[in-house]
């Protein structure tokens, strides 16, 4: 297979960038979070939710409590009644530096 190079100068990948980041919605919240944000909005409990969903009870509350290891399975089947999917979104500032200084302070 031959590769594709590109020269781009520091400006058309600034530009790159800055387009990409602006197709990518910025959030805040857990996974799990959203999940619980939107099962109460519809009025279930988390029995009612996982049987809509066809999920565990177990994995509904694990996932909304912010543990568990959902596959993406389990998350796709979680968000398909709000017509949602997994997807990128872009972390604030705030999260960003959150999360790096817990990788750091794992490395040995």
């Amino acid at each position: 297979m031959r590769r594709v190079h590109r020269s781009l100068d520091a400006q058309q990948v600034a530009a790159l960038r800055s387009d990409i980041a602006a197709k990518i919605p910025e959030s805040d919240l857990p996974i799990g979070e959203m999940i619980r944000q939107m099962r109460i909005s519809i009025k279930r409990s988390q029995s009612e939710y996982a049987a809509l969903c066809k999920v565990s009870p177990r994995a509904v509350a694990e996932i909304e409590a912010g543990g568990g290891n959902p596959t993406l399975k389990t998350l796709q089947a979680l968000l398909l009644p709000f017509a949602c999917d997994i997807g990128v979104v872009r972390l604030s500032d705030a999260e960003l530096r959150k999360r790096r200084a817990s990788q750091s302070a794992i490395k040995p």
